[in-house]
This record gives C-alpha cells, structure tokens and sequence, in this order.
C-alpha cells in the first residue's frame, strides 16, 4: 500500500473513531487501497480510499457510507447509500 494512502485511511480512522467499534486487520479485497475492521464473527467495515480522496464505509450487504475531507483532520459526510433498498433512488441520501 502507498504511504500517502496508507496515512489518509489510518488518519480517517481514528478521526472518526471507527476502532471504538472493533480491530484493524488488512482488507482481503483491496488490499492496496482499503483496510478492514472486524466487530465480531462474519460481521466488519471495510474503509476505501477512493481516487478522489473520498473515504468509502461499507458494510457488506448493509450499507455504504462516502465521506469528503473537510479540513487536514475532519471529513464530513457526503453520501449514505442503504443497500437493502432495491430502489436506487430511494436507497441513496447526499448530504
């Protein structure tokens, strides 16, 4: 994984204090890009870099969440996307 990559998902992390929740582990799906929080058994949060500097939340089957970098330390919310909902439309809130 990049450096500067690797900086920008550890600094989201703990500014939005997703380690409360679980434990850090390497993503299996992408690995250059993204790292992993388990909570429990079968169930974690994958936190993606994306190329636009968005920080992606996305809990499998659940929901993803994107965040935008507000200032050197805080994001703040873009967009939720429920992934239960069939209906993009409805399924997807920007903030």
């Amino acid at each position: 994984m990049d450096a500067q990559i690797k900086k920008e998902l550890l600094d989201f992390i703990w500014s939005e204090g997703l380690l409360a929740k679980g434990h850090l582990v390497s993503s299996p799906e992408h690995p250059e890009k993204s790292y992993r929080i388990v909570i429990k058994k079968d169930e974690f949060m994958d936190i993606i870099a994306e190329q636009n500097g968005d920080m992606l939340v996305v809990v499998p089957e659940k929901s993803i969440m994107a965040f935008s970098k507000k200032t050197e330390k805080t994001w703040e919310p873009k967009y939720y996307e429920n992934l239960s909902i069939e209906d993009k439309l409805v399924a997807r809130v920007h903030f």
